[in-house]
Protein backbone atom coordinates (compact mmCIF):
# COMPACT_ATOMS: atom_id res chain seq x y z
CA UNK A 1 0.00 0.00 0.00
CA UNK A 2 6.26 6.95 -2.94
CA UNK A 3 8.64 8.27 -5.62
CA UNK A 4 11.70 7.72 -10.92
CA UNK A 5 11.55 5.75 -14.06
CA UNK A 6 8.49 7.45 -14.45
CA UNK A 7 7.49 9.62 -17.12
CA UNK A 8 4.59 11.15 -17.29
CA UNK A 9 4.68 13.38 -13.95
CA UNK A 10 0.83 13.64 -13.30
CA UNK A 11 0.77 9.94 -12.83
CA UNK A 12 3.63 9.71 -10.49
CA UNK A 13 1.51 12.59 -7.98
CA UNK A 14 -1.69 10.27 -8.77
CA UNK A 15 0.14 7.30 -7.60
CA UNK A 16 2.18 9.08 -4.44
CA UNK A 17 1.57 6.35 -1.64
CA UNK A 18 -0.18 8.29 1.47
CA UNK A 19 -0.19 6.31 4.53
CA UNK A 20 -1.66 8.12 7.42
CA UNK A 21 1.28 9.75 9.53
CA UNK A 22 -0.37 9.87 12.85
CA UNK A 23 -3.90 8.38 13.84
CA UNK A 24 -5.57 7.68 16.89
CA UNK A 25 -7.16 4.77 17.98
CA UNK A 26 -10.01 3.26 16.44
CA UNK A 27 -12.88 3.07 19.30
CA UNK A 28 -14.26 -0.46 17.96
CA UNK A 29 -14.32 -3.38 19.87
CA UNK A 30 -13.46 -5.22 16.44
CA UNK A 31 -9.97 -3.83 16.20
CA UNK A 32 -9.28 -5.23 19.87
CA UNK A 33 -10.70 -8.20 18.70
CA UNK A 34 -8.53 -8.60 15.23
CA UNK A 35 -5.28 -7.40 17.11
CA UNK A 36 -5.89 -10.30 20.32
CA UNK A 37 -6.72 -12.55 17.21
CA UNK A 38 -3.06 -12.40 15.65
CA UNK A 39 -0.72 -15.01 16.36
CA UNK A 40 2.64 -15.46 13.83
CA UNK A 41 0.06 -15.96 11.09
CA UNK A 42 -3.60 -15.85 10.99
CA UNK A 43 -6.11 -17.08 8.81
CA UNK A 44 -8.23 -14.26 6.76
CA UNK A 45 -11.74 -13.81 7.25
CA UNK A 46 -14.46 -14.49 5.36
CA UNK A 47 -16.22 -11.41 4.53
CA UNK A 48 -19.38 -13.12 6.61
CA UNK A 49 -17.07 -13.06 9.77
CA UNK A 50 -17.20 -9.25 10.09
CA UNK A 51 -19.62 -7.43 11.84
CA UNK A 52 -20.75 -5.32 8.94
CA UNK A 53 -20.31 -5.31 5.33
CA UNK A 54 -16.50 -4.61 4.77
CA UNK A 55 -16.45 -0.80 3.24
CA UNK A 56 -19.29 -0.39 6.17
CA UNK A 57 -16.29 -1.87 8.78
CA UNK A 58 -13.76 0.34 6.84
CA UNK A 59 -15.68 3.91 6.87
CA UNK A 60 -16.70 3.30 10.60
CA UNK A 61 -13.18 3.12 11.61
CA UNK A 62 -12.15 5.56 9.12
CA UNK A 63 -14.42 7.95 10.61
CA UNK A 64 -13.89 6.72 14.30
CA UNK A 65 -10.04 7.36 13.54
CA UNK A 66 -10.44 10.92 12.08
CA UNK A 67 -12.59 12.14 15.17
CA UNK A 68 -10.25 10.76 18.23
CA UNK A 69 -7.07 11.89 15.97
CA UNK A 70 -8.82 15.07 15.92
CA UNK A 71 -9.30 15.43 19.89
CA UNK A 72 -5.99 13.78 20.47
CA UNK A 73 -4.25 16.91 18.75
CA UNK A 74 -6.50 19.07 20.49
CA UNK A 75 -5.64 18.12 23.48
CA UNK A 76 -1.92 18.14 22.69
CA UNK A 77 -2.14 21.48 21.38
CA UNK A 78 -4.31 22.45 24.65
CA UNK A 79 -1.15 20.87 26.59
CA UNK A 80 1.65 22.16 25.16
CA UNK A 81 -0.31 25.58 25.35
CA UNK A 82 -0.54 25.66 29.20
CA UNK A 83 3.08 24.61 28.87
CA UNK A 84 4.37 27.70 27.06
CA UNK A 85 2.24 30.30 29.49
CA UNK A 86 3.66 28.32 32.56
CA UNK A 87 7.06 28.52 31.46
CA UNK A 88 6.78 32.51 30.41
CA UNK A 89 5.33 32.92 34.06
CA UNK A 90 8.11 31.42 35.76
CA UNK A 91 10.47 33.24 33.54
CA UNK A 92 8.59 36.70 34.75
CA UNK A 93 8.98 35.24 38.51
CA UNK A 94 12.39 34.30 38.00
CA UNK A 95 13.34 38.30 36.57
CA UNK A 96 11.79 39.83 39.63
CA UNK A 97 14.26 40.90 42.04
CA UNK A 98 12.57 38.83 44.97
CA UNK A 99 14.14 35.63 46.64
CA UNK A 100 10.95 33.52 47.28
CA UNK A 101 9.77 34.45 43.55
CA UNK A 102 12.86 33.58 42.30
CA UNK A 103 12.70 30.04 43.92
CA UNK A 104 9.17 29.74 42.83
CA UNK A 105 9.99 30.23 39.41
CA UNK A 106 12.64 27.81 39.59
CA UNK A 107 10.76 24.85 41.28
CA UNK A 108 7.80 25.32 38.95
CA UNK A 109 10.78 24.76 35.56
CA UNK A 110 11.86 21.93 37.48
CA UNK A 111 8.21 20.70 37.57
CA UNK A 112 7.39 21.76 34.09
CA UNK A 113 10.51 19.60 32.70
CA UNK A 114 9.87 16.21 34.63
CA UNK A 115 6.22 16.88 33.44
CA UNK A 116 7.29 17.09 29.92
CA UNK A 117 9.47 14.15 29.89
CA UNK A 118 6.97 11.97 32.20
CA UNK A 119 3.89 13.32 29.23
CA UNK A 120 6.41 12.08 26.21
CA UNK A 121 6.88 8.30 27.48
CA UNK A 122 3.84 8.22 28.26
CA UNK A 123 2.58 9.19 24.59
CA UNK A 124 5.65 8.26 22.09
CA UNK A 125 4.71 4.66 21.43
CA UNK A 126 0.72 5.79 21.68
CA UNK A 127 0.26 7.32 17.97
CA UNK A 128 2.39 4.48 16.43
CA UNK A 129 0.31 1.36 18.07
CA UNK A 130 -2.75 3.21 17.34
CA UNK A 131 -1.88 3.84 13.68
CA UNK A 132 -1.19 -0.35 13.52
CA UNK A 133 -4.62 -1.32 15.25
CA UNK A 134 -6.15 1.15 12.41
CA UNK A 135 -4.13 -0.40 9.21
CA UNK A 136 -4.64 -4.45 10.82
CA UNK A 137 -8.44 -3.61 11.01
CA UNK A 138 -8.94 -2.27 7.72
CA UNK A 139 -6.61 -4.33 6.39
CA UNK A 140 -8.23 -6.86 7.99
CA UNK A 141 -11.60 -5.79 6.17
CA UNK A 142 -10.14 -5.26 2.93
CA UNK A 143 -8.38 -9.15 2.94
CA UNK A 144 -11.72 -10.39 3.84
CA UNK A 145 -13.96 -9.17 0.72
CA UNK A 146 -10.98 -9.86 -1.79
CA UNK A 147 -10.58 -13.11 -0.95
CA UNK A 148 -13.62 -14.23 -0.33
CA UNK A 149 -14.56 -16.26 -3.28
CA UNK A 150 -14.50 -19.96 -2.87
CA UNK A 151 -11.81 -20.77 -4.75
CA UNK A 152 -9.44 -19.09 -2.33
CA UNK A 153 -8.48 -21.57 0.12
CA UNK A 154 -6.05 -21.58 3.23
CA UNK A 155 -5.69 -17.84 2.80
CA UNK A 156 -3.18 -16.35 5.57
CA UNK A 157 -1.90 -13.26 6.35
CA UNK A 158 0.85 -11.94 8.78
CA UNK A 159 1.21 -8.41 9.71
CA UNK A 160 4.80 -8.73 10.01
CA UNK A 161 5.56 -10.38 6.78
CA UNK A 162 6.95 -8.61 4.50
CA UNK A 163 8.33 -9.26 0.33
CA UNK A 164 12.25 -9.82 -0.17
CA UNK A 165 14.36 -7.61 -2.96
CA UNK A 166 16.32 -9.89 -4.03
CA UNK A 167 12.86 -12.13 -5.19
CA UNK A 168 11.17 -9.66 -6.89
CA UNK A 169 14.59 -8.67 -8.65
CA UNK A 170 15.26 -12.01 -9.72
CA UNK A 171 12.01 -11.93 -12.10
CA UNK A 172 14.05 -9.77 -14.43
CA UNK A 173 11.38 -6.92 -14.83
CA UNK A 174 12.39 -4.29 -12.89
CA UNK A 175 16.19 -3.50 -12.10
CA UNK A 176 17.95 -0.80 -10.11
CA UNK A 177 15.99 -0.74 -7.56
CA UNK A 178 17.80 -0.45 -4.04
CA UNK A 179 14.46 -0.34 -1.53
CA UNK A 180 11.98 -2.18 -0.90
CA UNK A 181 8.24 -1.16 1.09
CA UNK A 182 5.91 -3.82 1.36
CA UNK A 183 2.55 -5.16 3.43
CA UNK A 184 -0.75 -7.29 3.72
CA UNK A 185 1.51 -9.73 2.47
CA UNK A 186 -1.37 -12.69 1.99
CA UNK A 187 -0.64 -16.50 0.77
CA UNK A 188 -2.98 -19.24 0.34
CA UNK A 189 -4.29 -22.17 -2.40
CA UNK A 190 -5.94 -21.19 -5.39
CA UNK A 191 -6.95 -24.19 -8.09
CA UNK A 192 -4.67 -26.41 -5.45
CA UNK A 193 -1.38 -24.29 -6.03
CA UNK A 194 0.14 -22.05 -3.70
CA UNK A 195 0.00 -18.02 -4.51
CA UNK A 196 1.81 -14.76 -2.81
CA UNK A 197 0.27 -11.43 -3.01
CA UNK A 198 1.06 -7.90 -1.71
CA UNK A 199 1.36 -4.27 -1.61
CA UNK A 200 4.88 -3.75 -3.04
CA UNK A 201 6.87 -0.06 -3.58
CA UNK A 202 10.61 -0.96 -5.40
CA UNK A 203 12.89 2.61 -5.35
CA UNK A 204 16.25 3.31 -6.39
CA UNK A 205 18.14 5.87 -4.83
CA UNK A 206 18.25 7.29 -1.40
CA UNK A 207 17.20 10.40 0.74
CA UNK A 208 15.70 13.26 -1.46
CA UNK A 209 17.14 11.63 -4.27
CA UNK A 210 14.59 8.22 -4.15
CA UNK A 211 12.38 7.82 -6.75
CA UNK A 212 9.71 5.26 -7.36
CA UNK A 213 10.56 1.99 -9.38
CA UNK A 214 7.37 0.68 -9.20
CA UNK A 215 4.30 0.68 -6.73
CA UNK A 216 1.68 -1.35 -6.71
CA UNK A 217 0.40 -5.24 -5.98
CA UNK A 218 2.64 -8.13 -6.30
CA UNK A 219 1.01 -11.76 -7.67
CA UNK A 220 3.22 -15.05 -7.57
CA UNK A 221 1.42 -18.54 -9.17
CA UNK A 222 3.25 -21.33 -10.17
CA UNK A 223 3.05 -22.86 -13.85
CA UNK A 224 4.18 -26.41 -15.54
CA UNK A 225 6.13 -24.76 -18.46
CA UNK A 226 9.13 -25.73 -19.20
CA UNK A 227 11.11 -23.71 -21.86
CA UNK A 228 14.74 -21.73 -21.61
CA UNK A 229 14.37 -17.90 -20.23
CA UNK A 230 10.89 -15.73 -19.88
CA UNK A 231 8.41 -14.16 -21.14
CA UNK A 232 7.13 -10.72 -20.08
CA UNK A 233 3.71 -9.45 -20.98
CA UNK A 234 3.10 -5.87 -20.80
CA UNK A 235 -0.76 -3.75 -20.92
CA UNK A 236 -0.43 -0.25 -20.23
CA UNK A 237 -2.95 2.58 -20.41
CA UNK A 238 -3.83 4.12 -23.60
CA UNK A 239 -1.75 8.13 -23.78
CA UNK A 240 0.32 7.02 -20.06
CA UNK A 241 2.90 4.95 -19.37
CA UNK A 242 3.86 4.19 -15.74
CA UNK A 243 5.69 1.91 -14.09
CA UNK A 244 7.17 0.68 -17.23
CA UNK A 245 9.87 -2.43 -17.02
CA UNK A 246 13.40 -1.74 -17.12
CA UNK A 247 14.96 -5.05 -17.62
CA UNK A 248 14.33 -6.66 -20.84
CA UNK A 249 16.75 -5.38 -23.33
CA UNK A 250 17.93 -8.76 -23.53
CA UNK A 251 14.42 -9.63 -24.31
CA UNK A 252 13.15 -8.60 -28.22
CA UNK A 253 9.44 -8.18 -29.10
CA UNK A 254 7.59 -10.97 -30.24
CA UNK A 255 4.15 -8.94 -30.51
CA UNK A 256 3.22 -5.45 -30.28
CA UNK A 257 -0.25 -4.32 -30.73
CA UNK A 258 -0.82 -0.86 -29.53
CA UNK A 259 -0.86 -0.90 -25.21
CA UNK A 260 -0.31 -4.77 -25.38
CA UNK A 261 3.12 -5.92 -25.79
CA UNK A 262 4.60 -9.17 -25.55
CA UNK A 263 8.52 -9.84 -25.18
CA UNK A 264 10.58 -12.48 -24.58
CA UNK A 265 13.63 -14.58 -25.82
CA UNK A 266 16.03 -13.50 -29.01
CA UNK A 267 16.04 -16.92 -30.24
CA UNK A 268 13.58 -17.64 -33.21
CA UNK A 269 10.84 -19.00 -30.42
CA UNK A 270 7.28 -17.61 -29.95
CA UNK A 271 4.94 -17.44 -27.23
CA UNK A 272 2.73 -19.88 -28.87
CA UNK A 273 4.96 -22.37 -28.38
CA UNK A 274 5.58 -22.01 -24.22
CA UNK A 275 2.31 -20.40 -23.34
CA UNK A 276 -1.16 -20.94 -24.93
CA UNK A 277 -3.74 -17.84 -27.05
CA UNK A 278 -5.97 -19.04 -24.29
CA UNK A 279 -3.84 -16.74 -21.54
CA UNK A 280 -2.84 -13.99 -23.93
CA UNK A 281 -6.80 -13.89 -24.43
CA UNK A 282 -8.06 -14.32 -20.79
CA UNK A 283 -4.84 -11.62 -19.66
CA UNK A 284 -6.34 -9.16 -22.12
CA UNK A 285 -9.68 -8.78 -20.35
CA UNK A 286 -7.93 -7.55 -17.70
CA UNK A 287 -8.84 -3.54 -18.42
CA UNK A 288 -6.19 -1.15 -17.77
CA UNK A 289 -7.68 2.22 -16.68
CA UNK A 290 -7.30 4.87 -14.03
CA UNK A 291 -7.65 2.24 -11.21
CA UNK A 292 -5.63 -0.26 -12.64
CA UNK A 293 -2.71 2.09 -14.23
CA UNK A 294 -0.21 -0.91 -15.86
CA UNK A 295 -0.32 -4.68 -15.99
CA UNK A 296 2.99 -6.11 -16.11
CA UNK A 297 3.72 -10.52 -16.02
CA UNK A 298 6.54 -12.43 -16.69
CA UNK A 299 6.77 -15.76 -17.13
CA UNK A 300 9.82 -18.39 -16.07
CA UNK A 301 9.16 -22.27 -16.27
CA UNK A 302 7.45 -23.32 -13.46
CA UNK A 303 7.14 -19.60 -11.76
CA UNK A 304 4.91 -16.64 -13.02
CA UNK A 305 4.82 -12.90 -11.22
CA UNK A 306 2.41 -9.94 -11.85
CA UNK A 307 3.15 -6.68 -11.15
CA UNK A 308 0.43 -4.46 -11.09
CA UNK A 309 0.51 -0.60 -10.74
CA UNK A 310 -2.26 0.66 -8.72
CA UNK A 311 -3.88 4.10 -8.39
CA UNK A 312 -3.72 5.49 -4.78
CA UNK A 313 -7.31 4.37 -4.51
CA UNK A 314 -6.19 0.99 -3.97
CA UNK A 315 -2.97 1.35 -2.25
CA UNK A 316 -3.62 3.71 0.13
CA UNK A 317 -5.27 3.12 3.07
CA UNK A 318 -8.65 5.75 3.54
CA UNK A 319 -8.23 8.53 5.30
CA UNK A 320 -9.07 12.18 4.92
CA UNK A 321 -11.41 11.08 1.91
CA UNK A 322 -14.68 8.37 1.88
CA UNK A 323 -13.74 5.11 1.42
CA UNK A 324 -14.69 4.07 -2.35
CA UNK A 325 -15.40 0.46 -2.78
CA UNK A 326 -15.83 0.47 -6.58
CA UNK A 327 -11.90 0.51 -6.97
CA UNK A 328 -11.69 -2.59 -5.24
CA UNK A 329 -14.26 -4.12 -6.58
CA UNK A 330 -12.46 -4.05 -9.40
CA UNK A 331 -9.34 -5.15 -8.14
CA UNK A 332 -11.13 -8.44 -6.68
CA UNK A 333 -12.36 -8.82 -9.86
CA UNK A 334 -9.13 -8.35 -11.80
CA UNK A 335 -7.40 -10.74 -9.28
CA UNK A 336 -9.79 -13.17 -9.68
CA UNK A 337 -9.49 -12.95 -13.41
CA UNK A 338 -5.17 -12.80 -13.24
CA UNK A 339 -5.07 -16.49 -11.47
CA UNK A 340 -7.67 -17.80 -13.78
CA UNK A 341 -5.56 -17.05 -16.41
CA UNK A 342 -2.40 -18.43 -14.91
CA UNK A 343 -4.05 -21.38 -14.36
CA UNK A 344 -4.52 -22.59 -17.95
CA UNK A 345 -0.59 -22.89 -17.36
CA UNK A 346 -1.24 -26.09 -14.94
Amino acid sequence: MEEELKENPQVEEEKEQQLPNEADNVSSEEVKEVVDSLDKAHTVKREAELSNTYDAVIEEARINMKKTYSKQRKTSNIVMLVVVALLVGCFVLVLQKNFALTIIGYSCMGALVVFMIVFYFINRNRLPNKIRDYIILVTEALNAHVFNDGNYQEVTSDVDDRLELGELLADGVYEGATNITSRNVVEGMFANRHFKVGDVALRKGAGRQMSNIFIGKYLSFPNNLHFEGRYVILSKRVGAETDIPNAINDLKILNDEDNFVIYGPKEDSKIAKDTNSKLVSLIKDIEVNDTLLNFVLVIWAGHSAAYLSYSDEIIALPFEREFKKEPFEQYTSQQLQLLNALKTLL
